[in-house]
C-alpha cells in the first residue's frame, strides 16, 4: 500500500486530480459518534466554506493499541490519501490509544499531502491543539471560591494525552492554592460513565467519607459520578460539587446542569484551516498553536439555578428529536439487514430509508479483491448508486460529483466511510449527507461491513461443511472398500483353489489318455469333478459380482449430487448389503423391517450417507466397534405422504448431556479413538437441508438409541 502512495497512483483521473488539489480539502475523523467530534467537524466545514474550498469528510475508525494493531487498520487512511485532495485536516484522537510509531506509520499514508492535526500534537506535523490547563485551573479556582479545600479527581485513561494533561493541570492548580491532594480521592477512570460509577462505589466501600468536590477528566465520567451519588443518597450540589470537561451535548440539560470546560472548536477549526491554507500556498514552516479552554459554570458546582444560562426548550426538543430520528433510522437499517440477500438487493432495499434520513445521493463501492494485503484501492468499482449512475460510472473509483461540489451548500457534505475489517477490505460508501446526519454514514458503513463479512464467513462455513461432508463420505467409502476387499478375498480364493485342483485333474486325465490307460470310470469321475468345480467357481464369482454390484451402486450414489427415483426398501437393502462384510465379522446382528413398493424421488447419495452413518455410529459407539453383542435395526412405516424411517440399537445409549450435543459439529465421545465428531452432524445436515426431512433422537444409558427420520414421499 505504501508503495502505491509513493507512486501517486491516485484514484481520480489526472484532470480531476488537478482540480481537486486546488479545490478539495479532506477532514479525517476517527468517528462522529461523539458530540465533540461533530462540533469540531461542523466548525471545520464552516471555516473551509468561507475560503471557498470543497470539502470531503472521511471517517476512518481508531487505531488500536499496540497489542491489537493490524496493518489493515491503515486502509481508510490510504483511501483518504488516494482520492486526490489538496490537503488534510486530521482529528488527532484517531490515534489516542496508539503508540508514537503507529501514529508515524499513519502519517506516512499522507506523504506528499499538506496535513494539519486538530486536537493534540502529532509528531512531525503542524498541530492546533487544546490548552487543557486553562480550563482546569479555572475550575479549581472556582471550587476554591466555593469553599472547597478537599478536592478529588477522576482520571482518564493513563495512555491518553488529554487525560494526562488535565490531571497534571489539576495538580499544578492545587499546588498554586497550597491545597493537598489526598491520594485516596484520586480515582481511576477510562472516560466512560461506568468507570466513574465503579470508582465511586469502591470509594464508598472504604467508608472514609467524601471530599468537598470531585473534578472529572470528562463529562461522561462526571455524569456517571452524579448518577452514582444520587443513587447513594448523596445530593449534588448540596452535599458534594461535581465538574466535568468537554461540555458535551447533555451537560446543559442534566439535572443538575453540569459545570464543565468548553473547547472553542470554532477557533481551533479557524486556526487549523488557516494553517492548512498557508501550507497549500507553499509556506514551508507553519507553527503549531494551542487554543485555551474555557470553564462553563453551572448548577453542579454550586451556581444558583437562576444564574445558569439555559438553552431554550425548543432547541433542546429539536436536538432530542434529531437524535430520535437517527435512532429510528439505525433501527430500520439493522432490521432490513437481518434479511440475508445479495449486496445489490440489500442496498436497494435501504434506498428509501437513506433518503428519508438525509443521505442523497449514496454510492456503494466494492473492491474486486477483498483481501487487503492483495487488493488495492485501484481495484475498486461502483456497484450501486441511488442516482442510478452505475452504468455511467461503472469503472470510476470515486463519484465524479465529489469533485464538482457547490461550495455555497453549507448544509451538507460528501462523507466517505470505508467498509473494512482488520483483515479484509470490502470497499467504501460515499454519500452526500446533511451535516446533522453525517455521522450516520459511519453507522451505515459498520452495518454493511458486518453484513458483508457475515456473508463471507457463511460462505467459508458452507465450504468447510461441504469439505467435511465430502471427507466423511470418502471415509465411509474407505470403510466400504476395506470391508468389500476383505469379503471378496474369500470367494476369489475359493475360485483360485478350485481352478488349481481342476488343472491338476486335467493333467492326470491327459496323462492317462496319452498312455492309453484311460478307463471309463476315471473319465466319469473327472466329469463329476468338473461339474462340481464349475459350480464352486460359479457360486464364488456370483458372490463377488453381487458384492461389487452393491458396492458400486452405493459408491456412485455417495459421490453424486443428482436425484433419482428409487424403491426405498430395496435401496436400504442395497446399502446394508454393502455394509454386510463389516457386521459379519462382529457380534452385532442387523434386522431390517422394510416395506415394498415405497417409491421416492430423492438424492440417493445423501440417503446412503444417512443410512451408512447411522449403521456405523451404532457399530462404533453403541457396540464398541462391534465387540459387544446387540442388534441394529431399520424399520419403515408410512402415514399418508410421510415416510418414517426408524434407526434403533440396543447398545450403550447416551445420557442427556451427550444426547443434547449429539448433532453438534466435532462433538464425539471417541476423541483420540478415531471419532471425528462429524457423523451425526452430517446426518442432521443432510436430512434437513438435502432430503427435506426432520429427525428426532431419544436415548438412555445401557438401553440404546433411537433416531426417527421423517421424509415427505
Amino acid at each position: 500500500m505504501e508503495r502505491r502512495i509513493k507512486n501517486k497512483q491516485f484514484l481520480a483521473s489526472a484532470s480531476e486530480r488537478d482540480v481537486a488539489l486546488k479545490q478539495t480539502l479532506a477532514i479525517v475523523a476517527a468517528s462522529l459518534a461523539h458530540g465533540i467530534d461533530q462540533k469540531l467537524m461542523r466548525s471545520c466545514i464552516r471555516a473551509i466554506d468561507r475560503r471557498r474550498f470543497n470539502v470531503v469528510l472521511i471517517v476512518t475508525g481508531y487505531l488500536a493499541k499496540d497489542a491489537d494493531f493490524n496493518p489493515g487498520l491503515l486502509i481508510p487512511h490510504y483511501l483518504a490519501a488516494q482520492i486526490g485532495v489538496g490537503g488534510v485536516l486530521i482529528f488527532s484522537d484517531v490515534g489516542f490509544e496508539a503508540s508514537d510509531q503507529q501514529v508515524a506509520n499513519l502519517l506516512k499514508c499522507y506523504e506528499g499531502i499538506p496535513v494539519v492535526a486538530l486536537g493534540n500534537e502529532m509528531p512531525g506535523i503542524c498541530s492546533v491543539g487544546i490548552d487543557n490547563a486553562t480550563g482546569i485551573k479555572s475550575l479549581v479556582g472556582h471550587l476554591y471560591a466555593q469553599g472547597c479545600r478537599n478536592i478529588g479527581f477522576v482520571k482518564g485513561p493513563e495512555d491518553n494525552h488529554d487525560a494526562r494533561e488535565r490531571y497534571a493541570a489539576f495538580c499544578e492548580a492545587m499546588a498554586e492554592k497550597s491545597l493537598a491532594i489526598e491520594e485516596h480521592y484520586v480515582l481511576p477512570g477510562n472516560y466512560s460513565s461506568l468507570s466513574a460509577r465503579l470508582a465511586i462505589q469502591a470509594l464508598s466501600a472504604k467508608k472514609i467519607g467524601l471530599p468537598d468536590a470531585f473534578m472529572c477528566a470528562n463529562d461522561l465520567m462526571a455524569k456517571g459520578a452524579i448518577e452514582e451519588f444520587i443513587e447513594q443518597g448523596v445530593r449534588v450540589p448540596e452535599d458534594i460539587l461535581v465538574t466535568g470537561f468537554d461540555d458535551f451535548e447533555y451537560s446543559q440539560v442534566m439535572e443538575p446542569t453540569l459545570t464543565s470546560v468548553t473547547v472553542p472548536f470554532g477557533q481551533i477549526a479557524e486556526q487549523g484551516v488557516a494553517r492548512l491554507v498557508r501550507k497549500l500556498e507553499g509556506e514551508a514552516q507553519v507553527e503549531s498553536a494551542k487554543i485555551a479552554s474555557l470553564a462553563i459554570l453551572r448548577a453542579s458546582s454550586g451556581i444558583p439555578k437562576e444564574q445558569v444560562a439555559h438553552i431554550p426548550n425548543e432547541s433542546n426538543r429539536w436536538v432530542l428529536l434529531q437524535h430520535q430520528d437517527l435512532g429510528d433510522g439505525r433501527y430500520t437499517v439493522e432490521r432490513l439487514l437481518r434479511y440475508r440477500s445479495s449486496f445489490k438487493k440489500t442496498v436497494h432495499r435501504l434506498k428509501p430509508v437513506l433518503h428519508d434520513i438525509g443521505l442523497a445521493p449514496v454510492y456503494f463501492y466494492r473492491t474486486m479483491d477483498q483481501e487487503q494485503h492483495q487488493g488495492g484501492w485501484e481495484k475498486i468499482r461502483l456497484v450501486y448508486s441511488s442516482t442510478d449512475a452505475v452504468a455511467e460510472e461503472k469503472d470510476t473509483p470515486v463519484p465524479s460529483a465529489l469533485f464538482s461540489q457547490d461550495v455555497s451548500d453549507h448544509d451538507s457534505v460528501w462523507t466517505l466511510c470505508p467498509m473494512f475489517t482488520p483483515t479484509h477490505n470490502f470497499g467504501y460508501i460515499a454519500a452526500r449527507a446533511k451535516l446533522s446526519v453525517a455521522g450516520f454514514v459511519e453507522s451505515l458503513a459498520m452495518y454493511m461491513t458486518d453484513n458483508i463479512n457475515a456473508g463471507r464467513l457463511q460462505a467459508v462455513a458452507d465450504e468447510m461443511r461441504d469439505y467435511a461432508q465430502e471427507a466423511e463420505s470418502m471415509a465411509t467409502l474407505g470403510e466400504l472398500v476395506a470391508s468389500v476387499t476383505h469379503e471378496v478375498n474369500t470367494p476369489l480364493g475359493v475360485s483360485i483353489l478350485a481352478i488349481t485342483n481342476q488343472m491338476d485333474s486335467v493333467r492326470e486325465i491327459d496323462n492317462l489318455l496319452q498312455t492309453s490307460k484311460l478307463r471309463k470310470p476315471d473319465f466319469d469321475q473327472f466329469l463329476d469333478q468338473c461339474r462340481e468345480t464349475s459350480d464352486i467357481i460359479g457360486n464364488s464369482l456370483e458372490r463377488v459380482r453381487e458384492l461389487l454390484t452393491h458396492f458400486r451402486e452405493v459408491a456412485v450414489d455417495q459421490s453424486s449430487d443428482h436425484s433419482r427415483t428409487l424403491d426405498v426398501g430395496e435401496y436400504i437393502q442395497t446399502v446394508m448389503h454393502s455394509l454386510k462384510p463389516k457386521f459379519k465379522r462382529s457380534n452385532v446382528k442387523v434386522r431390517l423391517e422394510l416395506l415394498p413398493g415405497i417409491i421416492l424421488t430423492t438424492y440417493p447419495g445423501a440417503l446412503a450417507q444417512v443410512i451408512t452413518n447411522f449403521a456405523m455410529n451404532a457399530y462404533i459407539h453403541a457396540f464398541d466397534n462391534g465387540k459387544q453383542e446387540g442388534t441394529f435395526s431399520i424399520r419403515m412405516a408410512h402415514d399418508g405422504d410421510i415416510l418414517v424411517l426408524t434407526f434403533e440399537d440396543n447398545g450403550a445409549g447416551m445420557d442427556e448431556p451427550v444426547l443434547t450435543q449429539a448433532f453438534e459439529k466435532y462433538f464425539t465421545t471417541q476423541r483420540g479413538k478415531g471419532g471425528s465428531g462429524l457423523g451425526l452432524f452430517i446426518v442432521n445436515q443432510l436430512i434437513n437441508d438435502q432430503l427435506g426431512g426432520k429427525i428426532k433422537a431419544t436415548s438412555s444409558p445401557e438401553e440404546g438409541s433411537r433416531f426417527v427420520v421423517s421424509l415427505v414421499i
